[in-house]
């Protein structure tokens, strides 16, 4: 799955710009790829919504770089203290 190591190429570029102007106990984190999936850690504060539309449009674009063109389509979920309580945004 190449699309995916592209996406996860294009978020860490996206991450290490926006994570230059925060402290290191602020900064957004990409932890891991479990089969489709990017698992990221985002500090607790307000104005993460956008950073994460921003990465879903990041991951959706995997499909751009196929022929012909397919679409990726990118789900969100949050979980805030444990897997099982997870949120879909």
């Amino acid at each position: 799955m190449w699309w995916m190591m592209k996406a996860m190429i294009r978020c860490y570029a996206c991450l290490k710009k926006l994570n230059r102007e925060r402290k290191p106990s602020q900064q957004i984190k990409m932890i891991m790829q479990v089969h489709d999936e990017i698992v990221f850690d985002f500090p607790k504060r307000s104005g993460n919504l956008a950073i994460v539309r921003r990465l879903a449009r990041l991951m959706a674009k995997g499909g751009d770089d196929l022929v012909p063109r397919v679409p990726t389509p990118v789900s969100i979920e949050r979980h805030s203290k444990t897997w099982s309580e997870g949120v879909t945004l």
